[in-house]
């Protein structure tokens, strides 16, 4: 019997003990801050809330893959600059720095994920330096800068030709 007390007596203080060293953990976390293991304090969190079209994209923090897709909702953050990256088979992946601020949302929500073309063909075979879309006449003009050349295509980048060359001091 008297065992029996002093087991209870030692698993009492034990679970104080462990109740007293664990309640700022918890009411911290539950008032949003977080344990920093860099600056051994407790920081207020933030979120980040992400939304792509089309939906259903993995998300990568940190070049750490997250286990939800798109559309997402990030909390316990701590304030900081994180690098992004939202991935979808066949589109094109889309990437930034994303700042973390205490108690507020950063809102990442108008993602939109183009697909992938394999079939999109190359405009002209040199270099252009500047150009202009004329609509009235369907037609791009090209002006290769170094070369002092005018090329012309279609809006498609077919029928593409030179249409004139410059003199050097143009």
């Amino acid at each position: 019997m008297f065992n029996e007390q002093k087991i209870r007596t030692v698993l009492f203080h034990l679970s104080v003990a462990v109740f007293f060293l664990g309640f700022p953990f918890i009411l911290s976390s539950a008032l949003g801050y977080k344990f920093n293991s860099r600056t051994f304090k407790f920081t207020q969190t933030g979120l980040v809330s992400i939304k792509t079209q089309p939906q259903s994209a993995h998300i990568y923090l940190e070049s750490k893959l997250l286990k939800e897709r798109s559309p997402v909702t990030i909390s316990e953050l701590l304030p900081g600059s994180y690098n992004l990256r939202i991935e979808l088979e066949d589109y094109y992946p889309w990437s930034m720095q994303v700042d973390v601020q205490p108690r507020k949302i950063t809102r990442v929500e108008k993602v939109i994920l183009f697909p992938n073309r394999t079939n999109i063909k190359q405009l002209n075979k040199r270099s252009a330096t500047y150009f202009y879309v004329d609509q009235e006449k369907k037609s791009i003009y090209y002006f290769n800068l170094p070369e002092h050349i005018i090329y012309e295509s279609d809006l498609e980048g077919e029928r593409f030709k030179e249409l004139s060359v410059l003199p050097p001091w143009f």
